[in-house]
């Protein structure tokens, strides 16, 4: 699990040129955590933002990343899967959401990226998830941005399923002069839960 929460290196997969990506706001909270590991994105269109470049596979990054952070339509995610498989990734948060916490008929879909991840190996959180943050690597990983400067670091981890109930209480933990190591956000617990 130590790669899932201090990672090294990280793609964003569904990221694009545009500032208006949700996508690119993992970015940003990267950025304004400080987190030092590297960065890749990808997305379809390929190109760069911020210095980052966006590959149009996961198949063509650079090295196998220690995780990947899925913000993509959901009907996706198999492939994506398939394509990590391929590359020996087997760590990821998945952000996408439109799957049985929208509608019943999902259910196959969440089998096949269940399938697909089992056949490889492959350990994420969520779907559905805000995202994950270990303050003590600086790795930042929601698709809304946090604001680095409203969280202290302390010992308390949080596992929350929702995506706001874990900032809230980081942020009453630094209110009241504690702090938290990691706040994780459990979305659908597909694959990992507490």
């Amino acid at each position: 699990m130590r790669r899932l929460f201090y990672p090294t290196s990280v793609a964003i997969a569904g990221l694009s040129t545009s500032e208006t990506n949700l996508a690119a706001s993992i970015l940003s909270n990267l950025e304004d955590f400080g987190y030092e590991g590297r960065v890749y994105g990808v997305g379809r269109s390929g190109g760069s933002i911020r210095g980052v470049t966006i590959y149009p596979s996961i198949r063509e990054l650079p090295e196998a990343v220690d995780v990947v952070v899925f913000l993509t339509p959901s009907h996706l995610l198999p492939g994506l899967f398939e394509d990590c498989g391929a590359r020996g990734i087997d760590r990821g948060i998945v952000l996408s959401a439109g799957l049985t916490e929208f509608a019943d008929g999902r259910k196959d879909l969440e089998d096949e990226i269940l399938a697909t991840a089992r056949r490889y190996g492959i350990l994420f959180v969520g779907p559905n998830t805000m995202g994950v943050i270990n303050l003590m690597n600086n790795f930042a990983a929601p698709f809304s941005q946090m604001g680095a400067e409203y969280f202290r670091r302390g010992d308390v981890g949080i596992f929350a399923q929702s995506g706001t109930v874990g900032p809230f209480i980081a942020y009453n933990l630094g209110e009241a002069e504690f702090g938290a190591s990691t706040i994780i956000m459990g979305g659908n617990k597909l694959c990992l839960d507490e």
